[in-house]
């Protein structure tokens, strides 16, 4: 802890000119401060940024927001709209991917049925890829 005392004798002793001195080397010392903590802000923001893309690419297939995602998802019984997303989410998203081919089409349409918000009923899903078999 700094004493007052001690302080004004300093000052005391201190010239104009030294005065002057002291109190621009303190400020360069604080814009240089603050030019890092800036650039660390940057480099932080630009991290997280970085860091919520690969999320939304994990738990959503895309690196857009849930929020963009929402708009993307298929809108209730259309189950051409659900057997594009689930092609376009298998094409960027291994992860995904691997979930499709370990697991029945049943917990698909469950897991869908959590993303997308409404029911994804498993024979009108397997219909829908039966008439669009290649």
């Amino acid at each position: 802890m700094i004493d007052n005392s001690s302080i004004e004798k300093r000052i005391q002793r201190l010239t104009a000119e030294e005065l002057d001195i002291d109190v621009m080397d303190t400020i360069c010392e604080l814009k240089s401060l603050v030019s890092t903590l800036a650039q660390m802000l940057m480099i932080q923001s630009n991290q997280l940024a970085s860091m919520q893309s690969q999320l939304n690419l994990y738990m959503y297939g895309s690196t857009q927001s849930p929020v963009d995602m929402a708009e993307a998802y298929p809108k209730e019984n259309d189950y051409n709209g659900v057997r594009e997303y689930v092609e376009r989410r298998k094409a960027n998203d291994k992860v995904f991917r691997e979930y499709c081919i370990a697991h029945t089409r049943k917990d698909l349409c469950k897991r869908l049925s959590d993303i997308f918000g409404w029911v994804v009923d498993e024979k009108h899903y397997g219909r829908n890829l039966l008439r669009h078999m290649q």
